[in-house]
């Protein structure tokens, strides 16, 4: 069964602990009551998609969801 896609909300926050504080995943997922494998899943997705942190404080939730998802 296909995992249910995290709120663009929790992947803003994702980014950053990741980016800016260079947290662990497991740390991140802890952080985000997420699991360890999701986390995994949308930091490579982020990686293919070219997204980073700050430049996605910048850019509209609908344009880092095509992007995570269309990539």
């Amino acid at each position: 069964m296909p995992r249910k896609r995290l709120s663009i909300h929790k992947i803003k926050e994702l980014l950053p602990l990741k980016f800016a504080l260079n947290l662990s995943t497991r740390q991140i997922s802890s952080s985000l009551a997420i699991s360890v494998g999701s986390t995994q899943d949308y930091l490579a997705r982020a990686r293919i998609a070219g997204l980073s942190w700050p430049m996605c404080e910048e850019i509209s939730a609908q344009h880092i969801e095509d992007r995570l998802y269309l990539s």
